[in-house]
């Protein structure tokens, strides 16, 4: 099998560690050679399709610091490594943290990946649980307009009455949008008006 691209990996560790993430030692090779956090990412996320060693992935997976454990774990979701995410969330890691300013479901809606959100929130992901700008994965899938994931979102128990760090309302953003597929999946599952922020009408 091929293994996905890790190109977009870099844009995210760059934020995240230093501008030469493949520079970063996180160990070493048996010659004493170092390990960048590039190669430790992209050697985990091989295991699995070479040999399937769910030991051996959670081994390497825990050896590293939490902020490097939470880079892999948006790594994984960016690319769509659905196998080894599902190996290491299925070790009981919380999967309730910001990096970026966003939590892994939020990502997941993002990259509009709905077997990762499955698999977030069929493992404990909180689905309430606010980006740096209070937003809830429910207002994420309205800003990205992704209609089945709203109704999916809602379907799971996601509060259609939340609101953002602008107090907007996903009802009202749906409604700015012009998204009437998504105002009316808001209404059925208990949204309520707000016209404060309103800048189209109904």
């Amino acid at each position: 099998m091929k293994f996905p691209s890790l190109a977009s990996t870099l844009k995210l560790l760059k934020p995240l560690t230093s501008p030469k993430v493949h520079t970063e030692t996180v160990g070493h090779h048996n010659d004493d050679t170092e390990i960048t956090l590039y190669d430790y990412i992209e050697e985990i996320i091989s295991i699995y399709d070479t040999h399937n060693n769910r030991n051996e992935i959670l081994t390497k997976f825990y050896q590293l610091s939490e902020i490097h454990q939470q880079i892999l774990i948006v790594t994984l979701i960016e690319n769509n490594i659905f196998d080894t995410l599902k190996v290491i969330v299925e070790s009981s890691y919380d999967v309730n943290f910001l990096i970026r300013g966003q939590s892994p479901l939020h990502f997941a809606i993002i990259v509009n990946n709905m077997n990762m959100v499955k698999l977030l929130l069929n493992h404990d992901a909180d689905i309430e649980l606010e980006d740096h700008f209070k937003e809830t994965a429910l207002n994420c899938a309205v800003r990205t307009a992704n209609n089945n994931m709203i109704k999916y979102l809602l379907e799971q128990g996601a509060d259609a009455n939340t609101h953002s760090s602008d107090n907007t309302s996903p009802l009202t953003f749906a409604i700015n949008q012009g998204n009437n597929e998504a105002v009316n999946i808001l209404l059925e599952y208990g949204a309520l008006l707000d016209r404060t922020h309103l800048v189209r009408t109904l």
